[in-house]
């Protein structure tokens, strides 16, 4: 059945100027002048074939028909407002399947989860701990945070932070690790096969320290763990080791610091990118990334 409809602009001008009984206050709420809600409330009453309002020096009132049409034209409205936000709220709904290192998982989003499940309480997010190079489909994941350079053919990129890289200790090396050339004697822990050591060393100008040896770990809990444990000495990022070092479990027994290689990244196949479950994670985690990065304060770094 074919709708015969009012004018549109002019119904939602009436219903604000009728709720707020004042033309000033509905062009304020409609971001237009008065004398734009008074020509649409008088093409409408034209439309109509009567008056909704009275118009008199102290202000305007509603008619009886006024009173009326506001009534069932707030009803409607108020249905239109909330089937609209119901369809927005399914496409933030339902399961968002995310891929990072286990590391990244608990140690940075786990921190600030609350803040997207308070934001997005109908996106159930499934984390996937990642082991290995990412595949999207054979993991079944929506988007993976990496670390790159992470330039793809036919996927999206977003860099989120870059954490500068130290070494860490258990407290009881403090008196030992007085200074770099220290180490000489430690035992080094890697989470690659001696690459970071290696540029660290050179930057500390330290010589005679053999990076091939020494435990190595493919996750960096594993890797923080044995640090706090004393069982040797460990190259990690900001973004993962602040738990340790702010409940002095771990210390910084050196201030260098270098500038990483690698990047953290969000990725997500090109035609994913905005899909709105997956543009309102990847815009949290910038956002969070951008506000811990304003927290952390300046250090010394070298290349």
């Amino acid at each position: 059945m074919k709708r015969t409809l009012p004018p549109l602009l002019a119904t939602r001008a009436f219903e604000s100027a009728a709720r707020n009984l004042s033309f000033q206050v509905a062009a304020d709420e409609l971001h237009v002048t008065a004398s734009a809600i008074s020509h649409q409330i008088r093409s409408l009453e034209a439309y109509l074939g009567l008056a909704l309002f009275c118009r008199d020096h102290r202000g305007v009132s509603l008619t009886p028909e006024g009173t009326r049409y506001l009534m069932s034209l707030g009803k409607a409205l108020d249905e239109i407002a909330s089937a609209t936000a119901d369809i927005r709220e399914r496409k933030l709904s339902g399961q968002l399947r995310v891929g990072a290192t286990s590391a990244f998982i608990s140690r940075w989003i786990f921190p600030r989860l609350k803040r997207f499940t308070s934001s997005y309480p109908l996106i159930d997010l499934d984390l996937q701990a990642l082991v290995g190079p990412v595949d999207f489909g054979a993991q079944r994941l929506d988007l993976a945070i990496c670390m790159g350079p992470q330039e793809r053919d036919g996927f999206r990129c977003w860099r989120i932070m870059s954490s500068p890289l130290f070494v860490v200790c258990n407290p009881g090396l403090r008196k030992v690790l007085k200074q770099p050339s220290d180490l000489k004697g430690q035992v080094l822990l890697h989470f690659d096969n001696g690459e970071e050591w290696s540029r660290w060393l050179e930057a500390a100008r330290v010589e005679g320290i053999d990076v091939s040896s020494g435990p190595r770990f493919n996750d960096c809990n594993l890797l923080l763990q044995a640090a706090v444990e004393g069982q040797g000495v460990a190259l990690t990022f900001t973004a993962l080791a602040d738990r340790e070092l702010n409940s002095a479990q771990l210390i910084k027994p050196f201030e260098l610091q270098l500038l990483p290689d690698a990047w953290y990244y969000i990725v997500c196949p090109g035609g994913a990118a905005s899909r709105p479950k997956i543009a309102a994670f990847r815009d949290w985690i910038l956002s969070e990334a951008q506000s811990a990065a304003q927290q952390i304060p300046a250090r010394p770094a070298a290349e």
